[in-house]
This record gives C-alpha cells, sequence and structure tokens, in this order.
C-alpha cells in the first residue's frame, strides 16, 4: 500500500513466531510501492511481519490499509 500523509514508517521486520515464513525482513520501499512478494503458502501456514511508524499528522485521521491478493 502506498504511504499516507501523517504516517512516517520507520522500520519493517519479521516477526519471531514460531513457523514463520517471513525470514527477511521486507524494506519499507517495497511495502509502500510495488509490494511484497511472499510466494506459495500451504494451507495454516504464517507470514508476520510488524510495521514501526511514527504518527505526524497534528490534527484528523490518519488511515492505513493493506490488502493481500492470492
Amino acid at each position: 500500500d502506498p504511504a499516507v500523509a501523517g504516517l512516517t514508517v520507520t522500520a519493517v521486520a519479521c516477526t519471531s513466531l514460531a513457523g514463520n515464513l517471513c525470514t527477511t525482513n521486507p524494506t519499507i520501499s517495497a511495502l509502500q510501492g510495488a509490494g511484497v512478494a511472499i510466494g506459495t503458502m500451504s494451507s495454516g501456514s504464517t507470514y508476520e511481519f510488524t510495521v514501526t511508524a511514527t504518527v505526524t499528522a497534528t490534527s484528523g485521521t490518519v488511515t492505513n490499509t493493506a490488502t493481500a491478493t492470492t
């Protein structure tokens, strides 16, 4: 999903969740640009990462929506 006004992403990292298929941290530019290619996942598998961000908006609402497609 593209960068949104009022939100500054500072880091993206795979979590230490057991069995997590995320083993290489996605980049911020990939996350906010072309997207993160996950590859084939079997039923019940997990790909989890965290996004660290700072809200820079001084008023209003900051909304950021991610989309997963198959």
